[in-house]
């Protein structure tokens, strides 16, 4: 499901990109989209891609490329309920970027607070079984895996396959033996801490492992393992309290009704119990 998201992410942004004069890849009628976008797109040039993903991915291109232009020679875009539906999503985006650029700005987590909350609630993060710290890498076939491999092991670092990176960053995430495809787990856990795997073919692709630690069943995690985790929980609970104070502004300064049938009042939510 991850590599389908972002199989659909890669081609929404390829539509979005096919409007300057550079090197073209592909045309179709006068959209052309150039070597450097799909560079841009993957993350990287795509010489290190296998020539049939580049293919794949192209390809997919064209196909979205046409459906779009048979959907607006249909007209669709001027149905009432598609016409809802693009408004629906107009106003999602603005209020998402206010909601990111103006109400949230700002906000910063800082490592103090972090290792406060790591601290006084440690006991939450102990390992439920034993436990690998691996930087994972997931490449759909064969070519590219052994070519990212080879890359990493001349000294390309890690972190420049970031668009590979399954369920981890380029520090690693701890994974249980359960966590992980059966395949993945038996090299995972055999490995020494540090050793670079090669491309371990699996029903889910080819995975690339690097191994930086592991924790035994009962040890509680240490504290850079579950960071983004507080981080998250920090975070989230400054955005909410930003979020609320803001709108609370907001309807101070507007005028607002609502019909009295459906003023949800204490009495009304407790006649309904």
């Amino acid at each position: 499901m991850k590599r389908y998201v972002k199989y659909i992410w890669i081609l929404f942004l390829l539509l979005l990109s096919c409007s300057n004069k550079e090197e073209p890849v592909a045309r179709v009628d006068g959209t052309v989209l150039t070597k450097d976008e799909l560079a841009q797109v993957a993350g990287y040039s795509s010489e290190i891609l296998s020539s049939g993903y580049v293919k794949d991915v192209v390809n997919s291109w064209i196909d979205q490329e046409l459906l779009y232009r048979e959907a607006m020679k249909r007209k669709l875009e001027k149905r009432e309920d598609i016409r809802r539906e693009i408004e629906n999503y107009r106003r999602y985006i603005l209020t998402e970027h206010l909601i990111q650029e103006v109400v949230l700005d700002g906000i910063e987590i800082d490592e103090d607070s972090l290792l406060e909350y790591y601290n006084r609630n440690s006991s939450l993060y102990t390992a439920q079984s034993d436990m690998v710290r691996l930087v994972l890498l997931n490449v759909e076939d064969a070519d590219t895996a052994r070519s990212v491999y080879e890359r990493i092991t001349s000294g390309v670092p890690i972190e420049r396959f970031e668009p590979f990176l399954y369920l981890s960053d380029s520090t690693g995430n701890f994974f249980a033996r359960d966590e992980l495809p059966k395949e993945v787990a038996k090299v995972a856990f055999s490995m020494e801490d540090g050793e670079l795997s090669e491309p371990i073919e699996t029903d889910f692709g080819y995975f690339i492992v690097k191994r930086i630690s592991s924790v035994s069943q009962g040890t509680i995690l240490p504290f850079e393992a579950v960071r983004d985790d507080i981080h998250y929980i920090l975070y989230s609970r400054r955005s909410s309290d930003r979020i609320n104070s803001f709108i609370d502004s907001l309807r101070r300064e507007h005028s607002i009704w609502i019909n009295p049938l459906y003023e949800e009042t204490t009495d009304a939510v407790e006649d309904s119990i």
